[in-house]
């Protein structure tokens, strides 16, 4: 608590506010013999406020000290600090500061972020704990496991596009090894023979080729992102399409109704891996907003 304590000093300026009214008063000691009467007698009263630091100086005015030694005093140091102790300090605190202007469509993603909470506290949510709570761990895997083989095309176009040759080729391996040897992908038989890959798509492709994270941006469903994760989650959708080819069946209407329950199962997925986390924002952030922003800034850098 008291390393805590410190850290919050520090952050709304009462650390700097005290130094500055320390170096105050060694100046005023050393100028004049007599104002070491009026140092003590601020000391008594409450060891260096602004008004015997003022004394001190002698001029009688802290905020004029405070502007003559650059904006250190107290009035100084509360007024470009302050704004810490407001709000949304413990979040940015936990999970590391987030600039503003890294969020210059707040408004707007507020607006966003707040539709996806209630979409996600009525419909996701629940969903994800049932799922959790009622499969056998077997059997969400063998759907993770489905899910990863299916959309393995679009990781091989990525894994292409970013010049990964070799991740390429062990994409194809493991596609080929887990159809014929995990039963169409329900197993990771690629795995148990050391054969892995990460997960990868269109906002890893455009970090490789050197595009910034831009600011944050909240998409309606797919959630909050940097613009650079948002534009990759957009360009990853359509390409979906590109595992229609592996659907055994002649009627596109069966191919299109196959990807979109794998699409829908992947996102269900993402949302029982992340059900700890968003549960830790709640129970930890007064603003669930700011957290969030800044825990996917962290990570988008």
């Amino acid at each position: 608590m008291g390393v805590d304590l410190l850290r919050r000093m520090k952050k709304s300026g009462l650390i700097a506010a005290f130094y500055s009214i320390i170096c105050l008063s060694c100046a005023g000691c050393s100028t004049r013999e007599w104002q070491s009467g009026a140092e003590t007698a601020g000391q008594q009263r409450g060891n260096g406020d602004a008004e015997t630091a003022g004394q001190q100086r002698g001029n009688g005015d802290a905020k004029t000290a405070g502007r003559q030694r650059g904006n250190g005093g107290a009035e100084s140091a509360g007024q470009q600090h302050g704004k810490d102790l407001e709000g949304d300090d413990d979040d940015e605190f936990m999970f590391g500061d987030t600039n503003v202007a890294q969020d210059p469509l707040e408004p707007m993603n507020r607006a966003v972020f707040s539709f996806n909470s209630a979409f996600d506290k009525v419909i996701f949510a629940p969903l994800a704990k049932t799922y959790r709570r009622v499969l056998p761990q077997r059997v969400q895997d063998a759907a993770r496991n489905v899910v990863s083989t299916f959309f393995a095309p679009i990781r091989l176009l990525n894994f292409t596009l970013q010049g990964e040759g070799k991740q390429a080729a062990k994409t194809v391996f493991r596609f080929a090894y887990n159809i014929l040897f995990g039963f169409f992908g329900m197993f990771d038989a690629a795995k148990e023979i050391g054969i892995t890959t990460p997960n990868t798509g269109f906002a890893d492709t455009f970090k490789k080729w050197g595009m910034p994270p831009g600011p944050y941006f909240v998409l309606p469903v797919l959630g909050p992102s940097s613009m650079r994760g948002s534009f990759g989650k957009i360009f990853d959708f359509p390409l979906t399409s590109l595992s229609d080819s592996f659907v055994p069946s002649k009627k596109q209407a069966t191919k299109t109704s196959v990807r979109y329950l794998m699409t829908a199962e992947d996102l269900l997925i993402a949302r029982v891996d992340m059900l700890d986390i968003f549960d830790d924002i709640e129970k930890m952030s007064t603003d669930k907003y700011t957290a969030t922003r800044s825990a996917v800034m962290a990570m988008e850098k």
